[in-house]
């Protein structure tokens, strides 16, 4: 048998032997091409209605439609409840509830956030809505014990804004005048616009002296 007979030989005995294995790896290694960009497109397609939905909500409690403000949130709840639009939506709902003169069902989904919220973004505004609900009641010591925490995080001026609301409410003006100061001091560079309202704040607490 010539050489080149020969290897024709053993690349046929070769194939006969591996050639199983071979299309199996082929087949897996497409299948898990296809099931990846599968997974990313139905991820995507998800993400987008719970977009959707989202927006819906939020337009609904712009316009003070909060039958549909809630019905959104229901659909959401079920369909999406671990995306991060639930979450978001959430802070909605409570801003729904609140308008609608339920203070109590507002304060329970804030409290719900400030318990449960994944992002620790969304921890700090449950607890800065919590207590601009809290003040808005008149519960001041409980707003107060609310804000007293040592991390702030980048929101510290809203935390001595309320904290200086509350003070204010309790017509503690000195210990007012000192929390608005430290908002002011704490003011981030992009929020310079929101100077002037603190500044009015600050200075109502020397004029009631």
């Amino acid at each position: 048998m010539q050489p080149e007979e020969e290897r024709l030989e053993q690349i046929k005995e070769w194939w006969k032997e591996y050639r199983l294995t071979i299309i199996i790896g082929v087949t897996l290694g497409i299948g898990g091409i296809g099931g990846v960009n599968g997974w990313l497109a139905y991820s995507k397609s998800q993400s987008e209605q719970a977009s959707d939905i989202y927006e819906r909500l939020t337009a609904a409690v712009v316009e003070k439609n909060f039958q549909e403000a809630l019905d959104s949130w229901d659909e959401l709840s079920d369909r999406f409840s671990n995306s991060n639009y639930a979450e978001q939506a959430e802070f909605m709902v409570a801003r729904a509830y609140y308008e609608m003169g339920n203070s109590d069902q507002a304060r329970q989904i804030l409290e719900g956030l400030l318990e449960n919220a994944n992002q620790s973004q969304n921890v700090h505004l449950a607890r800065i809505q919590l207590s601009r609900l809290l003040i808005a009641n008149r519960e001041y010591d409980s707003a107060l014990t609310l804000l007293s925490i040592n991390d702030m995080s980048q929101y510290e001026s809203h935390y001595q804004e309320l904290r200086g609301d509350a003070y204010l409410g309790m017509r503690n003006l000195d210990e007012a005048n000192a929390a608005y100061a430290r908002s002011i001091e704490a003011l981030q560079p992009n929020a310079r616009s929101y100077r002037s309202v603190l500044e009015l704040k600050l200075n109502e607490t020397l004029v009631d002296q």
